[in-house]
């Protein structure tokens, strides 16, 4: 019969993170881990923004390899973080609640998973279902049962789950280096003008003489919503993925016809009306709420993929962040539709192994989730 031990009682200390006046994407000493952060399964740190915090702060903030962060309000509520090796200068934020865990009772590399489990998540939704304002606290969390095990088989259930994690995260690192190849390839052609044939271009006051800048409004084509979906209505796994304006990855999946068709060849393009996430589309999708899709107008002889490069990275600064009708104010320099077909050819090849890559991790993120039950209850036998 399983054992089960309560969070409380394998916890040394609980504490509540650290409110920061400033923060900046490209500028710092610390770190400042968010719940936007951690709310995808993998933290990606370079996306992490640096805060200002005093130096008598740093110490009482800074986390450490095996601390256990769990978001403590809103829809995110429960979302949680096991710091892993190899974070430095990082502390964390307010609405995160950190807690040292006695290592002699319980692995972080074990926890790790039984805090991304169904059983979990049931017991934070059993808290914060129809709470106008949902939150938990430290001593709320402290009730929640967790499966006990011998700290051999701790370790052996961590291992085999952490086999598939090292994989997608593998993955994850091969799709960020052909997300970088094709920045790298848009900056080399298009800001610094070495693209093919540059040597015999015209050039005035420093640019291509046959470009044009034009405002994105006037190369772009809204498309219709369609149906949306909201959360409740989708599964894990489907056929068709659903797409909303949060970091993360999808909101879910749906066997329904898809809202809108993308393939290699015919992209679209998603505007997260207020959180400015930013998609090239080539798989067919259906919409969360507050995602624009739209494409380029037939008389622009704008291309989908020299545009999302051209853009994407503008659009987080603070100048046109928010909203579509700042987005679409960006000017941009046009370059001959030639060069941006040529620069398409490559590219696709980046997206086509990038899709591949996550389906990948699509299987492997299911398989680990369907063994991850087996193995907390004993189903599954664990040989140490």
């Amino acid at each position: 019969m399983m054992e089960y031990v309560k969070l409380k009682d394998i916890t040394l200390s609980t504490q509540y993170g650290y409110t920061a006046d400033e923060t900046s994407k490209t500028e710092g000493v610390y770190k400042y881990l968010r719940i936007t952060d951690i709310v995808p399964y993998f933290v990606n740190f370079e996306t992490v923004p640096f805060c200002s915090i005093p130096q008598n702060k740093v110490e009482q903030y800074l986390v450490r390899e095996g601390d256990v962060l769990i978001a403590r309000t809103g829809a995110t509520t429960g979302y949680n973080y096991v710091v892993s090796k190899g974070v430095n200068n990082t502390v964390y934020a307010s609405y995160l609640i950190r807690f040292n865990l006695d290592k002699s009772k319980i692995l972080p590399s074990y926890l790790k998973y039984v805090l991304k489990s169904k059983t979990y998540y049931g017991f934070v939704n059993n808290y914060i279902g129809g709470s106008a304002q949902p939150g938990m606290n430290a001593r709320i969390f402290g009730r929640f049962n967790v499966p006990y095990n011998t700290l051999s088989a701790q370790r052996r259930i961590a291992s085999i789950l952490s086999a598939y994690d090292n994989l997608i995260e593998n993955n994850n690192r091969r799709i960020r280096l052909l997300e970088q190849m094709a920045e790298n390839l848009y900056k080399e052609w298009f800001v610094r003008f070495r693209f093919p044939g540059h040597e015999k271009a015209e050039f005035e006051n420093g640019l291509p003489k046959s470009w044009k800048v034009e405002k994105v409004k006037s190369i772009v084509k809204r498309l219709p919503f369609n149906r949306t979906y909201k959360e409740y209505e989708l599964e894990k796994q489907g056929a068709v993925i659903v797409i909303d304006q949060s970091t993360d990855d999808s909101l879910g999946y749906h066997n329904n016809e898809p809202s809108h068709y993308a393939n290699y060849d015919n992209p679209l393009l998603l505007f997260g009306d207020h959180s400015c996430k930013f998609q090239l589309m080539t798989r067919n999708f259906s919409l969360g709420e507050n995602v624009i899709p739209f494409t380029t107008n037939s008389k622009s002889r704008i291309n989908e993929y020299w545009l999302f490069y051209a853009t994407h990275k503008l659009i987080q600064t603070e100048e046109y962040k928010r909203h579509w009708g700042r987005f679409v104010s960006i000017k941009v320099l046009v370059p001959d539709i030639k060069i941006q077909l040529r620069f398409e050819n490559i590219v696709k090849t980046f997206e086509r192994e990038k899709n591949q890559l996550l389906k990948q991790n699509t299987l492997l993120s299911r398989q680990r989730d369907l063994l991850l039950p087996r193995l907390m209850s004993g189903k599954l036998e664990v040989k140490a």
